[in-house]
């Protein structure tokens, strides 16, 4: 082989590199970027009380995702498990500027700031994680009309008063809704997580 095809081959060795580098970087981006998250509709404007005191809402949680359930301090059944599952999203991320979780009671007559303050505390809950209330027929048709989430007010059985939605709701930074997520199923909890990671990857968008 003369030095004139050596070179040759050369340039086409390159040529070929540069090519499958360019089209795996593609492949690799659409697949990070795939399946996009669905766009299920904006949660209207709130505010309510924080158990520190603040007043919060919709405004305070623009231009980045967060993460609503509905809870109540009496509850017997799933709200201990909604709360243990929701504290393990988001590791390793700031909440407060990545992400933030929001614990809405649904209870409010009897959730007082310093009730809310002791079952965030129970539970390990940092600062940066709200536990709000707000007057009751708000926070209901809040959670039936803004969240799309049932709600059954009184079910008339002692341990369990007031029914309520078991499932994570993932807003993004716009404030549209762009998932449900059953909490007492691991899958969709672990899913919630990375799709977390995802739109706070794209800028909470």
């Amino acid at each position: 082989m003369n030095r004139r095809e050596a070179l040759r081959n050369a340039l086409w060795a390159v040529l070929v590199l540069t090519l499958l580098t360019t089209v795996g970087g593609g492949l690799l981006a659409r697949r990070e970027r795939a399946p996009s998250l669905p766009r299920l509709g904006f949660v209207p404007t709130f505010e309510f009380t924080e158990r520190s005191g603040a007043r919060v809402g919709a405004r305070d949680l623009a231009g980045r995702p967060y993460v609503v359930d509905f809870i109540f301090t009496r509850c017997q059944l799933a709200c201990p498990t909604l709360t243990s599952r929701l504290a393990t999203i988001g590791r390793g991320l700031e909440e407060g500027r990545d992400f933030r979780r929001v614990s809405i009671s649904v209870d409010p007559e009897h959730d007082t700031l310093a009730a809310l303050a002791a079952f965030a505390e129970k539970h390990g809950a940092p600062a940066a994680w709200w536990f709000l209330r707000g007057e009751l027929e708000v926070v209901h048709e809040l959670s039936r009309v803004g969240f799309r989430l049932g709600i059954e007010p009184d079910t008339g059985d002692p341990t369990n008063p007031i029914g309520h939605s078991s499932r994570f709701v993932l807003v993004d930074g716009t404030g549209q809704i762009r998932g449900y997520y059953d909490a007492l199923e691991l899958s969709e909890v672990a899913q919630l997580d990375t799709d977390l990671r995802r739109l706070i990857r794209a800028g909470g968008r």
